[in-house]
């Protein structure tokens, strides 16, 4: 990495991958130093960086953000969760990070990880900037909450089943015509906030394990999903009532399993194996409402009952939604 002209020793960095962009910063907040991982990214060249501070690779509305976050970080010695930089081009790109601070006195070592392709600096800052509809194993973004979505076509007819996000929700683009995903935890330092809050309450295992667990149902969970969809679209009679009643059977024998499996996970996680189960149940007998959500998605009215680890397993929208005061504190 090029040096800094008064401190030519450079400092010493952990194996990392290629991709990995890494810059040292002084207490100001200036760059000391980048590799040619971070000029590939940045789109600036390593002089160009010397001369630039943190936020001036932030986008324009973040900007006051950045600052308070550097702050922060200067003040706990670590940070770590997911950015968006904007490059000399004008595109954001988001990015994981970690961030040490005093690597060596009066140098604070950041380490980002590309994890989205560019966007337009025009597009809303809180529009999910990943490909959709989102692979089965996509683990790229760490506040990512898989879940099953029914697609329909023009006259409501079930046509297809895709992995969504249950933070994603259409919002029109001012004085546009279209609509863009937008993320309902907000934009890239929201969604850090959000992995700060989340982390201090177990939040972030009952996520991982919530998507361990619908990987590994997933086929009765479809099974499920396309029978609640052609209840919706037809008349309801006996025999697709037991259909219905042996998907969830189905949902249920996969949920005993998963929990045989990660019991050990469960435990630190805060989630009652029992209590989660009844959840489940609760959820499927809610079948009996004909234009209910798809798939395992209680009521808020039914899930507000049971512990704040069940209800994040089976509704973490809503569980977001109530803690972006907490999450408005962080910041």
């Amino acid at each position: 990495m090029p040096g800094n002209q008064e401190r030519p020793t450079e400092t010493p960095l952990p194996l990392l991958p290629p991709s990995a962009a890494v810059l040292v910063a002084d207490d100001e907040a200036r760059f000391l130093e980048v590799n040619d991982a971070a000029v590939r990214l940045l789109k600036y060249s390593a002089s160009q960086l010397s001369a630039m501070h943190v936020w001036d690779i932030t986008a324009g509305p973040q900007v006051g953000d950045a600052k308070l976050m550097w702050k922060d970080f200067l003040s706990h010695g670590r940070q770590a969760g997911v950015y968006q930089v904007r490059r000399s081009d004008g595109r954001r790109v988001t990015v994981q990070y970690e961030a040490t601070a005093n690597v060596e006195p009066g140098r604070h070592l950041s380490i980002l990880q590309p994890i989205s392709r560019a966007q337009p600096e025009a597009r809303p800052l809180d529009e999910c900037p990943f490909e959709r509809p989102f692979p089965r194993d996509f683990n790229g973004c760490p506040t990512y909450q898989p879940v099953l979505a029914q697609m329909a076509d023009s006259r409501e007819q079930p046509i297809a089943q895709v992995w969504t996000c249950d933070h994603l929700t259409g919002k029109r683009i001012p004085y546009k015509p279209t609509y863009y995903a937008r993320c309902g935890l907000g934009d890239a330092v929201d969604r850090s906030a959000w992995l700060q809050v989340a982390a201090e309450r177990s939040l972030v295992k009952v996520r991982e394990l919530r998507a361990d667990f619908l990987r590994a149902a997933e086929k009765p969970i479809r099974r499920l999903i396309a029978l609640q969809a052609s209840r919706r679209s037809s008349m309801i009679d006996a025999p697709a009532d037991r259909r219905l009643h042996a998907a969830g059977e189905g949902v249920l024998t996969a949920l005993n399993e998963f929990m045989q499996r990660r019991r050990a996970a469960l435990h630190v996680a805060g989630l009652d194996a029992t209590t989660l189960r009844h959840a489940v149940v609760a959820t499927l007998d809610e079948r009996s409402s004909p234009d209910r959500v798809q798939g395992l998605r209680p009521s808020e009215g039914l899930i507000a009952a049971y512990p704040l680890a069940v209800q994040a397993f089976l509704r973490p929208d809503l569980v977001a939604a109530r803690m972006k005061r907490s999450v408005a504190d962080v910041r």
